[in-house]
């Protein structure tokens, strides 16, 4: 009998049929476990020695103790291992898979494929108790792409006609959904750091709080990143600082003055750290914005912005009394929305609750008729906050379409049609509510550039939450036997593809008004989310998991036909523009990194592991384990849909040295059996598996 802290016993003669049933292999090693293929567990084993292939056992082990594998007598391709790290092997399987890098990513465990892509698609090895390349950066910003470094000399306040210029801009582009402040109160501030008799540096005024000028600096840093080369005036820029770094410096500024905040917490300071994150999110910062976040919300906590009473409370503020009640209301609801779409991308718990909140929304009344100073139109206009108290609305529906729709425990397929019937029917309901300016009957070049960002921000968050409601079902076999609940999965399944569709078409017309900034974060994610719903679709139909009747014209579900040559062709000209509005290791720029292996997967590209793609990548990348077939990024020669898209794919060799893609994605879709805990945990993990990439 096999020791049970052994691999294998000893390999058998050739001749001794009644020795090789005697074999007992405990662990497959990489190679043959993605191609689930018989492995002799030893170091190379056969398949490995035989096919020249590198041969190593690194993908965690959770069945017992890891055994070491044992030296074959079979030679080839083997990767040094140091000593050292053999009984390492041993020591790092407890460590749940749910943990990357260091950091929790979400309710479940089960990573599969999603934790070996995250160690292969740069072409090199993550081991848990390892330290990342980026060992110098900070703890809460691990991960994230790197902030250029602006010298001490460089950090000076602009002047006073950029910032008017720069805080106007916000207000007009830069804050759809996110309107904490007040716009003559800002003003008000403005005229308090340079309209002095004697002329002062903004930076030693007493006259304003720190978090005041904060503000204003993050305004400033904001509008900079959402602004085009040519749209700001050459005037306005600082000097000699390359337009690129402006926006870092306002915020490195506006970051000490927060450092250097005492005594008790203000409404100012909320609104301060709460710019503070939107900013580090239009620059990929996820983790550091995550991690500026927390203290946010729990000043806000600590203020009491969370109950209705609060105005019987000191907000401690410099504004009007009703504007800070407006303020606190604003910021508290614009807080919960964010907190909602950082869970669903970094996979961890919201921070604020909806149980501990009682507070109203704002009041649905522009600045102008919050100014104490200004006489109040009774005429009555379109007003900036409906968009921004629809947008809390809808979070609150994706908050409980996570709580209950994506669970550890395993859903039945006919509680989960219920529960997405629910959910649908309450965004629907969110629809019908929305104001005829947010309608779908709007054409946004109808409107000033202010509302035109307000009704895309919402046209997309409506998209979004439709599939995330219903892209569960995309995960199930419907190639079996025709279930109960068919009729409706058929529904809401096509929903999620026209959403998805809709969401392409959307970030294309963003694109040809060329107001696709690399600053757009939510876009991006979203638009990530929609095109690895209409690649994970293809594959499927490609498979036979989804019927291609279901792809007909119906009238009864009143939806159009779905051709997947158009819908593969939408997705890849969306997928170029995403990664041309991208700096490296900026998210779009790893989004793309995912979507680029979906997409070759969606070809039938990944599936090959011929000898010669393995030496093709073994002469890019020769410190790359070749123990899955990875080949070139750029797949588009011999592609079975008909393509005519007129742009090519980005050249992510050119981008990261050596692109390539995990093409062991394959096994992701290979389904053995109930595909419904797959369906729990598979969107999850691919959401929050751009941020996992180092």
């Amino acid at each position: 009998m096999a020791d049970a802290g052994q691999a294998t016993s000893p390999l058998p003669r050739r001749g001794s049929s009644r020795s090789r049933k005697r074999i007992k292999v405990t662990r497959a090693c990489d190679a043959c476990k993605a191609r689930k293929k018989a492995c002799t567990g030893d170091i190379p084993c056969r398949f490995c020695a035989r096919s020249d292939l590198s041969c190593s056992y690194n993908v965690p082990y959770h069945r017992g103790s890891a055994a070491t594998p044992l030296p074959s007598s079979q030679g080839g391709n083997v990767r040094p291992i140091p000593a050292a790290s053999i009984p390492a092997l041993m020591e790092s399987t407890p460590v749940p898979e749910s943990v990357l890098g260091g950091q929790y990513r979400g309710p479940a465990s089960a990573h599969s494929f999603l934790d070996r892509a995250v160690r292969n698609f740069h072409g090199a090895q993550r081991t848990l108790d390892s330290t990342s390349e980026d060992s110098h950066a900070s703890i809460f910003s691990h991960g994230d792409r790197h902030a250029p470094q602006i010298p001490e000399s460089q950090l000076q306040w602009p002047s006073q006609a950029a910032v008017n210029w720069l805080v106007q801009r916000y207000f007009d582009f830069a804050s759809p959904t996110y309107r904490i402040l007040h716009q003559g109160t800002v003003e008000e501030w403005i005229n308090l750091v340079f309209g002095q008799e004697v002329p002062t540096p903004p930076s030693h005024t007493t006259r304003l709080s720190l978090a005041g000028k904060a503000i204003i600096l993050m305004m400033c840093a904001i509008s900079c990143s959402f602004s085009a080369l040519q749209d700001m005036p050459l005037e306005y820029t600082l000097g000699n600082i390359p337009r690129g770094q402006q926006s870092e410096t306002y915020y490195q500024m506006a970051d000490r003055l927060l450092s250097q905040e005492q005594g008790s917490p203000s409404l100012e300071s909320v609104q301060a750290r709460f710019l503070t994150v939107l900013y580090l999110l239009g620059t990929s910062r996820m983790n550091q914005a995550w991690f500026n976040f927390g203290p946010t919300v729990q000043l806000l906590m600590a203020l009491g912005l969370h109950r209705r009473n609060t105005y019987t409370r000191t907000l401690n503020s410099s504004s009007p009394g009703e504007v800070a009640l407006e303020c606190s209301k604003r910021v508290l609801w614009c807080s919960f929305t964010l907190d909602e779409y950082l869970s669903l991308i970094l996979g961890r718990p919201r921070l604020l609750r909806e149980e501990d909140i009682d507070q109203d929304y704002p009041a649905l009344v522009n600045d102008e008729q919050l100014d104490p100073h200004k006489s109040r139109s009774h005429l009555q206009r379109n007003c900036l906050m409906d968009a921004p108290v629809c947008h809390a609305k809808l979070s609150k529906i994706l908050s409980k379409a996570s709580q209950d729709l994506y669970t550890i425990q395993p859903l039945e397929k006919e509680q989960e049609i219920i529960l997405i019937e629910n959910l649908v029917r309450k965004v629907k309901q969110w629809q019908s509510d929305l104001p005829p300016l947010l309608g779908d009957w709007v054409c946004p070049s109808s409107l000033i550039s202010i509302f035109q960002r307000q009704l895309t921000v919402i046209r997309l968050a409506r998209f979004h939450a439709l599939m995330f409601v219903t892209r569960p079902l995309l995960l199930r076999d419907y190639s079996q036997e025709k279930e109960a609940s068919e009729d409706s999965a058929q529904v809401y399944l096509r929903s999620c593809i026209s959403n998805a569709r809709d969401t392409l078409e959307l970030v294309l017309e963003l694109v040809k008004d060329r107001l696709l900034y690399p600053a757009f974060w939510y876009t991006q994610y979203i638009a990530f989310n929609a095109l690895s719903i209409v690649y994970i679709f293809l594959i499927h139909t490609k498979r036979g998991r989804i019927p291609h009747a279901w792809l007909s014209a119906n009238a009864d579900l009143e939806s159009q036909e779905i051709d997947q040559n158009s819908l593969y062709k939408l997705a890849e000209e969306t997928q170029y523009h995403l990664g041309q509005a991208t700096e490296r290791n900026s998210l779009a720029w790893r989004y793309n990194i995912v979507l680029e292996a979906l997409r070759s997967e969606t070809t039938g590209h990944a599936s090959e592991t011929t000898n010669d793609a393995e030496q093709s990548i073994g002469r890019t990348q020769p410190d790359h384990d070749s123990h899955l077939a990875v080949q070139p990024m750029d797949m588009r020669d011999n592609v079975p849909f008909e393509l005519a898209s007129e742009h090519p794919i980005v050249d992510w060799d050119s981008l990261q040295g050596a692109g390539a893609y995990d093409s062991g994605i394959g096994s992701l879709f290979t389904f053995t059996g109930s595909t419904d805990e797959l369906c729990l945990d598979f969107w999850p993990q691919l959401d929050r598996l751009p941020t996992s990439l180092n």
